[in-house]
């Protein structure tokens, strides 16, 4: 349950960025183009299809409408290599000529395409990538996160319990794991510096 309402609540920002007003889309009556990217290869392959597959639910379920247009969802496999994910951005947005992004995986990710879509003024929705520094201490005004910061979250064993449990322990160490290098840091670190 918790997992579809992430899916709706993800679909429906995304649909909120590509359906606002932009002064250059004044005249367009064509489908409204979102490039949804995540990395459907290599080792966080099943993750992203899993992505992917519920941001592609969520289109079907509503008839791929929003505001009484069409949308189309165009998908790309962003490698999990920072600047891989940079050229595949680069291409939904120049080549399939996107209104908006979504999608995204580890914070390194994140932090690679931000100055390109604040330089070109495309509006993202970070669904699951959440680096801190993208929302709140240098925030892209074009990204929107609809998930939980890092140092705000408990989830993978992040730093609320890790720090509950080093001071109930009085014990300085712990030992926390989480996936992504930067985001990963941030969640065990709970300072907000990876």
């Amino acid at each position: 349950m918790r997992r579809r309402r992430f899916l709706a609540g993800m679909g429906m920002a995304a649909a909120g960025l590509a359906a606002a007003p932009r002064p250059t889309w004044g005249a367009e009556k064509g489908p409204i183009r979102i490039g949804y990217f995540g990395p459907l290869t290599g080792n966080f392959s099943q993750t992203g299809k899993d992505m992917t597959d519920g941001f592609s639910l969520f289109w079907e379920e509503v008839g791929n409408k929003v505001a009484g247009r069409e949308v189309k969802v165009i998908v790309e496999d962003s490698d999990p290599e920072p600047t891989g994910a940079l050229t595949k951005v680069r291409r939904l947005v120049e080549q399939e000529k996107v209104h908006t992004v979504a999608g995204g995986l580890l914070a390194a990710t994140g932090y690679a395409i931000a100055p390109y879509l604040e330089q070109n003024k495309i509006p993202a929705v970070y669904p699951v990538m959440a680096p801190d520094d993208i929302t709140q201490r240098k925030p892209v005004r074009w990204v929107v996160r609809s998930a939980t910061t890092p140092t705000s979250s408990s989830s993978c064993g992040g730093w609320p319990p890790s720090a509950w449990t080093m001071r109930s322990a009085g014990n300085p160490t712990a030992d926390s794991r989480a996936c992504s290098r930067i985001q990963g840091a941030r969640w065990c670190s709970g300072s907000g510096r990876p």
